[in-house]
């Protein structure tokens, strides 16, 4: 089953980019965006359960916000390229976390980074059905998520010794313009661009 998809994959360049940007990407953002944070609320801020959940809510409801955006407005704009902003923005808004001091702010930064998750897993999930036949999209599907889950654990496994030698706000500065880097696999791949020369339509009639 899952040999099939790789095998896929392997005869269509554009998606195995899009799998290796995924897989890069998740594993420099995931477990600075579940430990780090923790670690951040409780070694920069005020090591308080109330204002790490205030943060986590805060992003939530950007993703909502993001994806009402997506829903508005992407059609003015090209699936592939949605992805790589989102990319951009979610890399580049770990970065002022290094400068934050007050939960405030902390706050403000977590509702903005939350805008760009939808652009990220809505367009990918996008470009998938756009460009894999439904007989096979299960198959790709699933290896996606495998590879979501799989360099989540990894990069959690990763973050906790890194931790004891980097502060956690130097951390989020360097995973920031890491992830935001990983734009960089689309941005130089022909094959990557040309898996949707059309626009997005995610209209109320779609």
């Amino acid at each position: 089953f899952l040999f099939g998809g790789l095998k896929y994959l392997k005869s269509n360049k554009g998606l195995l980019i899009l799998l290796i940007l995924t897989l890069v990407n998740n594993f420099f953002i995931m477990g600075p965006a579940m430990i780090g944070i923790v670690v951040f609320v409780k070694n920069i801020l005020n090591n308080s359960f109330v204002t790490l959940g205030i943060m986590e809510t805060a992003m939530a409801i950007g993703m909502i916000f993001g994806s009402f955006g997506i829903w508005k407005f992407s059609n003015k704009f090209s699936v592939t390229n949605l992805l790589l902003f989102g990319i951009i923005f979610d890399g580049i808004t770990f970065c002022p976390l290094y400068f934050v001091k007050s939960e405030f702010l902390a706050i403000i930064v977590m509702f903005i980074h939350g805008f760009g998750i939808p652009m990220i897993t809505i367009s990918r999930t996008l470009i998938i059905q756009k460009n894999v036949p439904r007989n096979m999209q299960g198959r790709i599907f699933s290896l996606f998520q495998i590879a979501v889950v799989g360099t989540t654990a990894f990069s959690i496994a990763v973050v906790g010794p890194i931790l004891e030698y980097l502060t956690v706000n130097v951390l989020f500065l360097i995973i920031g313009i890491f992830a935001a880097s990983c734009s960089l696999f689309g941005l130089l791949s022909s094959e990557f661009k040309n898996l949707n020369e059309k626009s997005v339509q995610l209209s109320n009639n779609s």
